[in-house]
């Protein structure tokens, strides 16, 4: 964590320097701020929606415009809302490369028994993957999520043994990789937020024994978390002990969590041309105990987003994945909607769950909601089955459904849409 002293001095410097944190500390007194508590209260969080009202084109350039260092501009796929465009130095990119090295040093491998890595990922992300994996000695070939059969004609020709790309792009090239037969597949390296029990389970089907691995960053910030040995392939990270970055994990009560408890995770990415001040990535972690290597654990459990509430209990998405383990093996992906069913003029709470089935016959779908009703728990000994009995909660529906898009979102609240 950053000393308060430190981040004073980057409030000030971004203030003087930079047109949107001027405007946005107008009223702010920096120098009145003593600890990280008047920190998380007097300094306004941002997002992705504060940056694009007041960058009505998109381009958060953040004062990269008036620097004479190279700059790289990173877009975004713009599948979860509008589109934006991220700057980032020379300088920037050197470290995020260093901590790429430092958080899978135990991984890969490079001279000569050099892994050899297919980058499947969106043309603005290829080149700096590539670069990584580059400069750990690997060596390195490009493929396209929007033309897998392609990229699996690739992947088989070079022989590559390591998969980087997102895991819904990653299951649908595995299959194409198991139709043709190829089984050198070892290593999956995901780019992504997390990875559900019901995706590991279809790549644990396809390839038994490749290795997982997840990374955890932003298009904003580049990689921010790192695992150890010991996480490996699970939705569990490591903070860097010696990085740009100021970590806060906010409560919905507005404090820093504490072991044991769940907070958004809000960045601050220090840079002298480009920075980054308590940024909102809208993704939640439990603050756990001790690895066996000594670091803490921080988990990730779900985007913001993927939470609602259930007679005024907060329910999380890994607490959904766990209510569908007992019948993951029928589902590739799913979509989970809360709404209200009214009868008799009285609301009832009613989930949908739309799957994508391996066999969408009335058996299977009676098995996927009888199991979700019975293994769901809203609260504690109080699980869907019974308040459906109690006629306080509607039944379970499932409904068969093909996801075409890369990028959904796995929760959907409709109640007050």
């Amino acid at each position: 964590m950053k000393s308060i002293e430190e981040l004073k001095d980057l409030l000030r410097d971004a203030s003087e320097e930079i047109g949107f944190y001027s405007d946005l500390y107008r009223d702010v007194d920096i120098d009145s701020i003593q600890d990280q508590d008047d920190f998380r209260e007097k300094i306004p969080e941002v997002d992705k929606e504060t940056l694009l009202e007041y960058y009505e084109d998109g381009s958060f350039e953040l004062g990269s415009k008036d620097s004479d260092k190279a700059i790289l501009a990173r877009p975004t796929s713009g599948t979860t809302s509008d589109m934006a465009c991220y700057y980032r130095t020379r300088e920037e990119m050197d470290a995020h490369i260093d901590r790429f090295l430092q958080a899978t040093n135990h991984y890969f491998e490079g001279g000569e028994d050099k892994d050899r890595v297919m980058v499947a990922t969106t043309f603005s992300l290829t080149p700096i993957m590539s670069n990584q994996f580059m400069e750990k000695g690997c060596m390195v070939t490009s493929g396209s999520p929007f033309d897998l059969e392609r990229t699996a004609e690739v992947f088989t020709t070079m022989e590559c043994n390591t998969l980087v790309c997102s895991p819904p792009v990653a299951l649908k090239l595995s299959e194409k990789l198991r139709e043709r037969g190829y089984d050198g597949l070892e290593k999956y390296y995901f780019v992504s937020s997390g990875m559900s029990s019901l995706t590991e389970a279809r790549f644990r089907e396809m390839y038994p024994d490749a290795e997982i691995m997840l990374q955890y960053g932003l298009a904003e910030t580049g990689i921010v978390m790192q695992q150890c040995p010991h996480l490996k392939g699970e939705n569990k990270y490591h903070l860097f002990e010696e990085s740009p970055f100021h970590y806060e994990f906010i409560t919905e009560e507005g404090k820093e969590a504490d072991r044991g408890e769940i907070g958004r995770i809000v960045l601050t990415k220090f840079n002298d041309t480009t920075p980054l001040i308590r940024y909102s990535v809208g993704d939640l972690f439990e603050r756990r105990g001790e690895c066996e290597c000594g670091k803490d654990i921080y988990k990730f459990i779900s985007r913001d987003e993927d939470k609602f509430k259930i007679q005024g209990v907060t329910v999380f998405k890994d607490r959904i994945e766990e209510a569908l383990e007992p019948v993951k093996h029928h589902m590739k992906h799913y979509q989970v909607v809360i709404d209200e069913l009214v009868e008799d003029d009285l609301p009832k709470p009613q989930i949908k769950l739309r799957a994508e089935l391996e066999d969408d016959s009335e058996k299977v779908k009676k098995d996927i909601a009888d199991a979700f009703s019975t293994n769901f728990e809203v609260a504690e000994e109080y699980n869907w089955k019974k308040g459906v009995e109690m006629d306080i909660f509607a039944p379970v529906e499932v409904e068969p459904t093909e996801f075409k898009q890369r990028k959904f979102r796995s929760i959907i609240d409709e109640r007050y849409e």
